[in-house]
């Protein structure tokens, strides 16, 4: 779970059995298989299928959410409370608080020499690393899915309404959104049996209305637990840099 607070990711795991689901907002769940896959083989160990049900009732209607305490350029993490897709372009628009223009990911099929996966980085319609469940920018959260904003302020809001809703996916991961600007991506590669393998990736992108100076319109670098990549700004790490 995210700790607010340090504005960091918690150390210790919630209890499975007397926490309910919607203790939090959002979790990152690392999904080791079922009970029969022999844990001391680690990365090695074979996978099985698993099936994570919740019960309860289906949300509709308006969520809001008030973030009160924090800190500007604070991480705050977010799920959709929909079971549907949703597009987060409007209602960041919309929210108090919240740079509007860029958000963070977790993509679980991004390599690296764990195969855990890593952060995807979308500002201003520039989306990186490009990967293949990512290969364009876009704005739509699966049903379920967990994102990152960031705060530009100490108090925050959001809401999510059933405007939001979308059903205009294309494949698993959405639709390309715009405007996108010219850019430039340098991805970190990892050696996998014969070939390369992705494990994170920046991007430069280019346009007259922005600044050589780290502003709102560059993404901060969010570190992956194994392989990172940054642009170095000062004292400023970077994902995405706008020049």
């Amino acid at each position: 779970t995210w700790v607010q607070s340090t504005n960091s990711w918690s150390t210790t795991a919630p209890h499975p059995v007397s926490t309910l689901i919607n203790s939090q907002d959002a979790y990152c769940l690392f999904v080791r298989g079922s009970r029969a896959v022999d844990l001391s083989q680690a990365v090695y160990a074979i996978p099985d299928p698993t099936v994570l049900r919740i019960t309860g009732t289906i949300n509709n209607g308006v969520w809001p959410k008030t973030y009160t305490g924090i800190v500007a350029n604070d991480i705050l993490f977010v799920a959709n409370p929909y079971a549907s897709s949703i597009d987060i372009a409007p209602m960041l628009l919309s929210a108090g608080g919240i740079y509007n223009n860029k958000f963070y990911v977790w993509d679980p099929a991004l390599a690296g020499n764990y195969g855990v996966g890593g952060y995807v980085t979308y500002s201003n319609g520039i989306m990186a690393p490009v990967t293949a469940n990512y290969p364009v920018a876009t704005t739509i959260i699966q049903g379920g899915q967990a994102f990152m904003v960031q705060a530009n302020t100490t108090t925050a809001s959001l809401s999510f309404n059933q405007s939001d809703k979308t059903a205009s996916e294309r494949d698993i991961f959405g639709i390309m959104a715009a405007p996108a600007y010219p850019a430039i991506y340098a991805n970190l590669l990892t050696p996998s049996n014969n070939t390369l393998e992705l494990a994170d990736g920046v991007a430069a992108a280019f346009g007259k209305n922005f600044s050589a100076e780290v502003d709102g319109n560059d993404a901060k670098k969010l570190w992956n637990f194994i392989e990172n990549m940054a642009w170095v700004r000062g004292d400023k790490t970077l994902e995405i840099e706008f020049r």
